[in-house]
């Protein structure tokens, strides 16, 4: 639970040095939390008065791990814990309004979707903003409240659709994984594998032996 209480709070940490939010609190889920941990240490009180130690030690185990899920539960998915309202706050004395970031977005995807630029691997956001004609912070608003993602998540995203459709093209198997790996943005070829795997569950080779 110690490692786990680190974990959650590093995660905070770099969630400030990066684009991920973490949303307002909301004290109901905390309120389940210690109700839940009452009830069991209650229980366990009871066991160690009523029972052998040995039902006692792995009754406290069981706390253990019960706290343990729930914390890494909250590291791992907090907008099931806490209130969706980032957004709204986050951007609420923004000088763009819903009908600009919906048009920003529009034109970001339709950008992406004939120009192609994420297959150059030098491709980021002030990059696409310079293109679109808009300061960067206002394309990663409108990435962020109406395509409910991030840039970099949605590059990985075309560049995976990118890659599966090369594998799929190579039919006879010809091409190296590498290659496809840099002609769809990659800049190496572990970073492809991580993601790939990321996003469709399986390996680059794992899924052109499956699928041709």
């Amino acid at each position: 639970m110690f490692f786990t209480l680190i974990e959650g709070r590093n995660i905070l940490l770099d969630s400030k040095k990066t684009d991920k939010k973490i949303p307002p609190k909301n004290y109901k889920w905390f309120k389940i939390f210690v109700l839940s941990f009452i009830i069991l240490l209650i229980i366990e009180l009871n066991v160690i008065l009523f029972f052998e130690k040995t039902n006692a030690l792995i009754f406290t185990l069981f706390l253990a791990l019960f706290i343990h899920f729930f914390i890494y539960s909250i590291i791992i998915n907090p907008e099931f814990f806490f209130d969706l309202k980032t957004n709204l706050i986050k951007y609420r004395n923004s000088p763009i309004t819903p009908s600009d970031a919906s048009k920003i977005s529009t034109n970001f995807i339709q950008y992406l979707e004939v120009n192609k630029p994420y297959l150059n691997d030098s491709f980021d956001l002030k990059t696409a903003a310079t293109h679109l004609n808009i300061p960067k912070h206002y394309l990663s608003q409108a990435i962020s409240q109406n395509l409910k993602s991030s840039f970099s998540k949605i590059i990985k995203e075309y560049r995976i659709k990118e890659s599966i459709n090369l594998l799929i093209a190579d039919h006879l198997k010809e091409r190296k994984i590498i290659d496809i790996a840099f002609d769809s943005g990659f800049k190496d070829i572990s970073n492809f594998y991580r993601t790939f795997k990321e996003l469709k569950g399986m390996t680059p080779s794992s899924f052109r032996d499956k699928n041709i």
